[in-house]
This record gives C-alpha cells, structure tokens and sequence, in this order.
C-alpha cells in the first residue's frame, strides 16, 4: 500500500467507515475552496453570513473504492452544514420518488470544525438551462421533490428559508454597506451613487416585505435546496434513459419552493406536476414565485459578495470591483421586484 495515499485526510476519513476497500486508484480533486481565513475569520464575520459562504469546502473523487469498484466523492464541509445534508441525504432524499445520488456516511474530523460525506459519484453531465430537455428534466425532478419531500422533510430539523432569512441578508448587507460609506474616507462619487442606490433599493424592500411575507405565507412549505443551478447538478443516461441527480444540499431548508424556481426550470412543466397535489396553485402563483426566488436569490449574493467592503486593508481595484458587482445584482434585484411586488 502507497503509505502517502492512505494518510491523505480524504481517505482516512473514508477509512473509519470501515469499506471493504480503502486504498483507491487515484484521487482527483474537483473543488477547493479556500477556507484556511476561516480559522482566523475577524469579529464582523457573523455566524448568519457563514451560513451563506461557500468558501468552505473541498472535494475528491475517490476512484475505485465503492461498491464494485465505484467512484466516491468525498466532500469537506463546516460541520453544521455537512450535518444539514447528512440529514437531507440520510433521512429525507431516500424517501422520495426521485433519482438521487447514493448517500455513503458521514465522519466528523476530531476538530469539530469540518466533517466528511461521502457520496456516490454523479458524474460529469452539468445540467444547462439552454438544453430544453435539461429543463424540462430539472421541472419534472423539482415537482416531486417539493410535492413529496412536504410531509417527510417536516418531520426534520431544517434550517428556515423563509422570507426572515433573506430579510436577514438584506439587513446585514445595508449595515455593511453603510459602515463603508462611513469608514472610507477615498470613496469616489460614482462608487457613492452605487452604494447609495443599493441602499436605497434595500431600504423600499423591506418597506414592503409584508407583501412578501403574506404571499410566501400563502404558498405550501417543503424543503428546498437552496442552489438549484447547473455547477449543482449532474446529467446520467444509463439503461432507464436519462435522470438529474442534484446534490450540495448546503444552502438548504424549510420554505416556501420559490428560491428553487428563479433558472434553469421549464415552469410550465413544474406546474403540470406539482398541480396534482397542489389543486390550489394556479400558474401565476408558479412564475410570482419564480420572481421571488430572483429577489431572494439576489439578495443572498448580495450579502456574500459585499463582506469584502469589511477588509480594513481593501486595494481600491478589489474594492471597485466589488461595487461594480454589487451594481450588476441591483440592476436583477430592481428588475426581480417589479415583476414580484405589486404596487398598491
């Protein structure tokens, strides 16, 4: 046995699973995230922005050590998100007439910080909004899941994605925002404008948000995933014909399904299935809840792209770079709200 490859974290963590194979052929990384700031993370990183940050994870692809020579992903994640997918996975997704990927353990590492899942592999296929078939294939998957997943995922412990969650975002980003406004005295006026109109978009929000909360209120609960987009999900053709299988359940929760609805979804298809169960939908309530998930959507990019505006030391080009991300999001969220957010 290669000494080297068997102390590699990935595999050791493998190891205490106790398979009946632990050495693998090769072990390919497929994504590394940095997270080494994470243990030296200042004061203002608030434990609901962690919620958001993806910069968290990294990921192998074990080759040869599953079932009749299978390939396992192995993925390290913060323990309280691993936890929440350890769940999905363990004791939601297998209960559910959908296609998943197979769910192979959990091992927590002896910090407590991070832990190990490991899963099967669900290929190389991305799922792209641009193949009709795709859609229509993540419309069809995403109906049963939230018709399904409704009575079983309540019985779990999930985190809440209602509307007090991007409400959360949107707070935190305008405190964030507004504190720059104070503490750099080189703002230039147009990165003023831009700081002031994201503000000011907040700030007619949530002078509304009871309009989002009744509406979300109106809509069924399931769980949701939270990141439903192509870099999460993956195509397989095998003897049965073709089926999505989603994964990275970190971003997921208990709530109303519009965050999962704003890309890649056929919304008519979407409607066909989940008007089964849901009699009471029509097919506006299906796009006013697309619209919805475009404005919680961009309110959680928002949130996580602004935090470097807290680094003390922020080179003017990273900081300019920030705004004229932060004035692309405004320009979808304005656009988001008009199509969302009836006026009186």
């Amino acid at each position: 046995m290669q000494t080297d490859v068997l102390e590699h974290p990935a595999v050791k963590a493998w190891s205490k699973l106790q398979p009946d194979r632990i050495e693998p052929e090769g072990i390919e990384m497929l994504d590394k995230r940095k997270r080494a700031w994470l243990r030296f993370r200042p004061e203002w990183l608030k434990s609901e922005i962690m919620e958001s940050l993806q910069e968290r994870k990294v990921v192998y692809r074990l080759k040869g050590v599953g079932p009749e020579g299978s390939v396992v992903i192995a993925k390290q994640c913060e323990q309280g998100a691993g936890i929440t997918e350890r769940a999905i996975y363990k004791e939601i997704l297998f209960c559910l007439p959908v296609p998943t990927p197979r769910y192979y353990g959990f091992v927590e590492e002896p910090d407590g910080a991070f832990c190990w899942l490991f899963l099967e592999d669900a290929g190389t296929e991305w799922c792209s909004p641009d193949i009709s078939e795709h859609r229509a294939l993540a419309a069809h998957w995403l109906g049963l899941m939230h018709t399904s997943a409704a009575h079983v995922a309540s019985k779990a412990r999930l985190p809440d994605r209602g509307p007090d969650h991007y409400l959360r975002h949107l707070q935190l980003a305008r405190d964030r925002i507004q504190r720059t406004k104070l503490n750099l005295a080189a703002l230039r006026p147009d990165d003023v404008t831009v700081l002031e109109s994201i503000v000011s978009r907040f700030d007619v929000l949530e002078g509304c948000w009871s309009k989002v909360e009744r509406f979300c209120d109106s809509m069924p609960k399931t769980l949701i995933h939270g990141d439903f987009q192509g870099k999460n999900m993956r195509i397989r053709h095998d003897q049965s014909g073709i089926a999505l299988l989603p994964f990275d359940w970190e971003m997921s929760g208990w709530g109303a399904p519009a965050a999962d609805l704003r890309q890649q979804v056929d919304l008519a298809i979407y409607w066909s299935v989940v008007r089964q169960f849901w009699p009471h939908l029509e097919v506006w309530d299906i796009q006013r809840m697309a619209n919805l998930g475009r404005v919680f959507w961009e309110l959680g990019t928002i949130s996580w792209k602004s935090w470097p505006l807290e680094c003390e030391h922020l080179g003017y080009e990273t900081f300019k770079a920030t705004v004229l991300t932060l004035k692309s999001c405004e320009g979808r969220l304005a656009d988001a709200m008009r199509a969302t957010i009836p006026e009186d």
